[in-house]
């Protein structure tokens, strides 16, 4: 069965598929540099939840230059059937780093999310305790999908050795029901452990003693939030629909970049919600300074010329 007279999806452009990742990128860069200033050098109290930022970061802005260097020099966007050889060998060594480096960076920012919640939530309280358990969980469910994603075959670089015997399982199956069933396996958990996560800081929404700017921010993560859990569904719901690329024709190139993109819009406003209450508190301080001494400068000029 030939695909080629499909039309081409929205996603397969170079100017999106370089466009949208790293416009997404720089912002979560923005806002992770901003939290390590505040943490750092501002409120002087640095976290292990600043720690596993820093290796999200590492991690998306690998998966995004694989991206990039998948779209520009190696066919992503294009029917894999008209690559030569090595072209479809490089495209596989791009969608291995990018798919291995994306599953590890949704485990680090879920990490880094529930650890900075400890920070608020007393110890030995009720959602202290959730929070913990949620945290080791994570780490075993993103230890688990990890080992799948940077070991998809022994060796490994038969996942992208065409000619190789193809020992390969998980994320690197050979087998289209077996990759539909990992990648369905690790999107829809990756949701539900989603939408734990964001429930969890619902609790001081209702505490008696949050005044009304506790609420507002509150409700703007919550805001944000959603948009990660749509993110999340509606790239099941492609991956579902194209059988992780493999129907109606084995075509990852062409089937897989409306995935991807979800997958990087996913984590990096999740790194996004994760940063600006540790640096939008100072912001809106000092931002509301400025104004103060705007409106005494232009007080005194006024003064001065009436005089």
């Amino acid at each position: 069965t030939s695909n080629f007279g499909e039309e081409r999806p929205w996603a397969n452009h170079k100017s999106i598929l370089l466009g949208m990742p790293i416009t997404f990128l720089s912002v979560a860069w923005i806002c992770i540099v901003n939290r390590l200033y505040i943490r750092y050098f501002v409120v002087k109290s640095p976290g292990w939840d600043d720690f596993f930022v820093v290796l999200y970061a590492a991690m998306t802005t690998a998966g995004t230059a694989a991206i990039a260097n998948s779209a520009v020099n190696h066919g992503f966007g294009e029917h894999f059937l008209s690559l030569g050889l090595e072209t479809m060998n490089d495209f596989s060594k791009d969608f291995y780093v990018g798919n291995a480096a994306y599953t590890s960076a949704t485990t680090f920012i879920k990490l880094a999310l529930l650890l900075q919640y400890l920070r608020v939530f007393e110890r030995g309280t009720r959602i202290h305790s959730l929070c913990v358990i949620t945290a080791v969980i994570t780490a075993l469910w993103g230890l688990a999908f990890s080992i799948l994603a940077w070991v998809p075959c022994w060796p490994v670089s038969d996942f992208w050795d065409a000619a190789s015997a193809n020992q390969c399982f998980g994320f690197g199956s050979k087998i289209p029901d077996k990759v539909l069933a990992t990648y369905a396996a690790h999107t829809s958990t990756n949701m539900l452990l989603d939408m734990i996560i964001l429930a969890i800081p619902c609790t001081l929404f209702f505490a008696p003693d949050a005044d009304r700017a506790q609420r507002v921010r509150l409700l703007v993560l919550l805001v944000m939030g959603s948009w990660i859990l749509i993110f999340a569904a509606w790239r099941l719901v492609e991956i579902v629909r194209t059988k992780a690329a493999t129907y109606p024709v084995l075509d990852p190139t062409w089937y897989a970049p409306v995935s991807v993109l979800l997958a990087v819009l996913e984590i990096d406003c999740a790194a996004i919600c994760a940063s600006m209450p540790i640096f939008w508190p100072q912001i809106a301080k000092h931002w509301g300074g400025i104004v103060v001494v705007h409106e005494v400068k232009v007080t005194r000029e006024t003064r001065h010329f009436g005089s």
